[in-house]
């Protein structure tokens, strides 16, 4: 493969005729490889739609408008998406990129794909996913939530039962292993999505009669652009897009298929592997360096290289330390006690052990560990471990979503709110997602009207601005801030600061326009002027479908659902998209009528006010 060029065409090799024997075992049969026109039928980019809208929700940093303009409009959408792949004129857009800290201010790079982007790549991922499945050589691989092992949190077992007793029911009942064995093998693969050689994945694709060429050709395009590159650096080849969706990890797990035809072949099914996590039962530390040896060899040929530093072979008295078996089977205990009302009995005990825990030495998986702790309590509303946050807000990156889930169930308070503001203004905030997390906690709280940290919430998209200026994630998370809690000069105050930065990307003008409804008529037209002057589609598209809703005489049935979902935390989005309807069409008893409904789902005095401020319409 040396001097081979990473875009040049790959010719597929024809699938083996000679079926793996878990195929043989299972009794599949072969299927016919995906067509175009399968991908692109308007029943499945519907299907993939459902899957990319609630991906797109979930992600690090959400739209302001909900792409509730694309949702509204998903017919005429996805039959331009579908003219445009089949004409061959289909480009990919600018994918936003943004960063998170793994440790010590080192980040990994996640990308937030545009929804034309996002539903075909999910729809060609939807449409091979039954062929590459089938050709899985067992039954011990996992790739996406709805398709993993056991968690070891769901082992029901008594925590004071014997460790050696125990041991032989773990590796059934967690990893899938048939018998009992007296080591474990723990590794996974170093960087995996970002060492992924395309041209390779492509092949394997093609070798498992997967897509005809043109299914693999549009893949490869999409994945190609959805790749950081700085400046104009040509693309390498290398490097697998990390998406909030299950398209890249299907293609991920079934790049790994011949590590799982090594692992079968030397231990059968005593192993299990969670995308590029793997667990091998062996008997000796012998006979596991060299199973060790030979995958890291099968790794190699696929461009990628074991993680040595994450690598270990464990007896069952080590794996037992390593894994923290005994203390994840009392939070086991715990949690249930909780689920039946009878945690006040036991809180006692849990936030002890929580402090013994935080003062151990972290190995293994003792951050997994703290993850557990920090839900079991959010659960229970104990605020234990709220003297620790500040220290893991700074020093435990992979902790901190728990944290913020974790305060968001406590609430506001001013302690909590002083920890979140220390944390975005002290510089131990370096990467894009935690920064958006800890203002999005900020948008949820219920901060009292009288309130002094009002003042301080409303000057803290300003701070983190200055500190900031060229990272999108900042623009936007003082966004979602300013649209609550700031008044409308504010927030035109805020969009003029920041417009060298937002008049320049596709994404950012999308947000800027969502934050119409809240501005005044002369903030409006400025707003109008600036995304037209700029050619800044998206957000033109925004402003366009704003301008569909107020022309609205009533609200259809979609539009009510949408509206009137009632949930713990009246998102802010919706709150904008009622609105809209201000001052539009709806006549003022309807909107009478709307604005008292909308405020009556909240329990939140600002955003009432929010909702209430009949300005600007």
């Amino acid at each position: 493969m040396e001097g081979l060029v990473p875009s040049q065409r790959i010719v597929p090799q024809p699938a083996s005729t000679t079926k793996p024997d878990a195929e043989k075992d299972l009794g599949l049969s072969p299927m016919s490889p995906v067509s175009l026109e399968d991908v692109l039928s308007p029943d499945h980019l519907e299907k993939s739609w459902k899957t990319v809208r609630k991906g797109l929700r979930d992600q690090g940093i959400a739209d302001l408008h909900d792409h509730l303009d694309v949702h509204r409009a998903r017919q005429a959408f996805m039959a331009r998406v579908r003219k445009d792949v089949l004409s061959g004129t289909y480009r990919p857009r600018e994918a936003t990129v943004v960063r998170l800290e793994k440790n010590l201010g080192i980040t990994r790079r996640l990308v937030l794909p545009t929804p034309a982007d996002a539903v075909l790549l999910q729809a060609i991922s939807d449409a091979i996913s039954d062929v590459v499945i089938a050709q899985a050589p067992t039954r011990n691989s996992y790739y996406s939530r709805s398709h993993r092992p056991p968690n070891i949190e769901d082992w029901e077992e008594s925590p004071e039962y014997p460790w050696w007793i125990l041991w032989p029911e773990f590796q059934r009942r967690i990893w899938g292993f048939s018998r009992s064995h007296d080591y474990v093998i723990l590794t996974d693969i170093a960087n995996y999505f970002d060492t992924i050689p395309l041209y390779l994945l492509r092949n394997k694709l093609a070798a498992l009669n997967a897509a005809e060429e043109k299914v693999l050709d549009l893949l490869l395009y999409l994945l190609e652009a959805f790749v950081w590159r700085p400046d104009y650096i040509p693309h390498s080849g290398v490097g697998l897009p990390q998406l909030d969706f299950d398209a890249p990890r299907l293609l991920a797990h079934a790049f790994l298929y011949d590590v799982d035809h090594y692992l079968h072949g030397e231990v059968k099914d005593e192993f299990a592997r969670w995308m590029d996590d793997i667990n091998i039962g062996v008997e000796n530390r012998t006979e596991g360096k060299r199973i060790l040896g030979g995958l890291d060899a099968r790794l190699n040929t696929l461009g990628v290289r074991i993680n040595a530093g994450k690598s270990v072979i464990l007896s069952a008295t080590q794996a037992s330390g390593y894994l923290w078996i005994r203390e994840n089977l009392w939070l086991t205990v715990f949690r249930n006690l909780l689920r039946l009302r009878r945690f006040k009995r036991a809180g006692t005990i849990a936030r002890r052990r929580f402090e013994d825990h935080w003062q151990a030495a972290q190995t293994g998986h003792w951050v997994k560990v703290l993850k557990r702790y920090l839900t079991l309590f959010k659960q229970a509303r104990d605020p234990a471990v709220e003297t620790r946050v500040p220290e893991i807000l700074e020093t435990i990156p992979a902790v901190r979503t728990w944290v913020f889930a974790y305060y968001r169930a406590l609430g506001y308070s001013p302690t909590r709110f002083g920890h979140i503001h220390h944390f975005l203004t002290s510089g131990q905030c370096v990467d894009d997602l935690s920064m958006f997390e800890a203002c999005h906690l900020l948008v949820s709280w219920r901060i009292p009207l009288g309130s002094r940290n009002l003042r301080k919430v409303r000057e803290l998209p300003d701070l983190v601005w200055a500190n900031r200026r060229e990272d999108v994630s900042a623009l936007c998370a003082g966004l979602w801030l300013k649209v609550k809690y700031d008044s409308d000069e504010g927030l035109l105050e805020y969009l003029k600061l920041t417009k060298e930065s937002w008049r320049q990307r596709e994404w950012a003008g999308r947000q800027v326009a969502a934050v119409w409804p809240k501005l005044s008529s002369s903030g409006r037209q400025w707003l109008e002027g600036e995304l037209a002057r700029n050619g800044l589609l998206e957000g033109l598209r925004v402003l366009g479908h704003l301008g569909e809703l107020r022309r609205l005489s009533q609200l259809d049935h979609q539009l009510k659902s949408y509206l009137y979902h009632a949930a713990a935390d009246y998102p802010l989005y919706k709150v904008l998209v009622a609105k809209s309807l201000m001052g539009g069409n709806l006549g003022p008893s309807a909107e009478d009528k709307l604005r008292a409904d909308v405020c009556g789902l909240m329990n939140d005095k600002v955003l009432e006010g929010v909702m209430r401020y009949k300005g600007g319409g």
